[in-house]
């Protein structure tokens, strides 16, 4: 149940989680098959990356483990009025509970909060699961990626419009 879950903003002693969380999940998709190295130096420096301005991280804790977390971010090249949803992970364990549910929640409040009017979303094709989340969620599929996110191995793109979520 997420009455369990405490959300939060990332904090310094979080990365270690959730870098782990974010190798097991991609490695779980084969992502390593598409990339050189399925960490990037973002993601090792998870906290530094989300202090620019309009951008932020969240996670989820249970007690006092992490179980997964999300973040936003502008959009190099995609204009001023849309971020991203990135790095979205839960661990196997803390799936199905309703906790990525109210981790895209705040994202996509905080985001509007910071003046964004849509939000991107990148994946592959086969994390299905994330996919069909995104779509129940409202995000509609893009035939193109939006702007310059550098993920060249992500091949199904989606945005969401804002304009209907609650602050």
């Amino acid at each position: 149940m997420t009455m369990d879950y405490l959300f939060r903003r990332l904090a310094p002693g979080d990365v270690p989680a959730m870098v782990k969380i974010i190798d097991t999940v991609r490695r779980e998709y084969g992502v390593q098959h598409r990339i050189r190295s399925v960490l990037e130096a973002s993601d090792r420096e998870l906290f530094a990356t989300y202090q620019i301005p309009h951008a932020e991280y969240f996670v989820a804790l249970h007690g006092d483990v992490v179980g997964g977390g999300a973040g936003i971010a502008p959009v190099v090249g995609a204009g001023e009025q849309t971020c991203e949803l990135q790095r979205m992970y839960l661990s196997a364990r803390h799936r199905g509970r309703g906790v990525g549910r109210l981790l895209l929640k705040e994202c996509l409040r905080r985001a509007k909060a910071l003046g964004f009017r849509q939000c991107y979303a990148e994946t592959i094709l086969e994390m299905q699961e994330a996919i069909h989340f995104y779509e129940c969620s409202g995000f509609e599929r893009l035939n193109a990626p939006l702007g310059r996110s550098g993920h060249g191995h992500n091949d199904c793109w989606l945005v969401k419009d804002l304009a209907t979520v609650a602050e």
